[in-house]
């Protein structure tokens, strides 16, 4: 009687095994990949929910750098799909009465793992009811152009991600 196992079975062990390891690998990348995509998408709709909230809760105007006298009139996000980043800014009157005055109140955020597709350059939210002018952002993966969500930010301020 013959004990241990033969060249073969051991061959054909290790071709399994390395079959298998190679497909984890390759599930294990693909699923980083779709992370850092999702954390991407995440931050953006952070920086619209917190424009949101500062637009429903206006601080006092010398949090924003405006001045003690002007108006604050929006609070909202630049988007620069050239440089892939997201500014939160404001808007405000100086002392006219038009609100065409820009600030940013917040460091400006680079997303790495998208692809932005967005017409204009910023989502305001207008206050004191925080609503906008309604728009979609298009957010693209990097790694697979097959991976799309979509931030929608309706008329009345309801901010939904697809």
């Amino acid at each position: 009687m013959k004990k241990g196992f033969s060249l073969i079975e051991i061959i054909v062990s290790v071709a399994i095994i390395s079959i298998l390891s190679s497909i984890g690998v390759q599930v294990f990348t693909s699923s980083v990949q779709r992370a850092r995509f999702e954390s991407d998408v995440a931050t953006v709709a952070q920086a619209l929910r917190k424009a949101q909230n500062a637009a429903l809760s206006p601080p006092i105007s010398e949090i924003f750098g405006t001045g003690a006298k002007a108006k604050l009139c929006s609070v909202g996000v630049r988007i620069d799909s050239s440089n892939k980043s997201i500014q939160p800014i404001y808007t405000s009157d100086s002392s006219t009465s038009t609100c065409n005055t820009q600030g940013n109140y917040s460091s400006s955020t680079i997303l790495t793992y998208v692809n932005i597709a967005y017409t204009n350059d910023t989502v305001n939210f207008n206050l004191p009811f925080a609503d906008s002018s309604g728009t979609t952002i298009t957010l693209t993966s990097i790694y697979n152009t097959n991976i799309i969500k979509t931030i929608t930010v309706t008329s009345a301020g309801l901010i939904k991600v697809e």
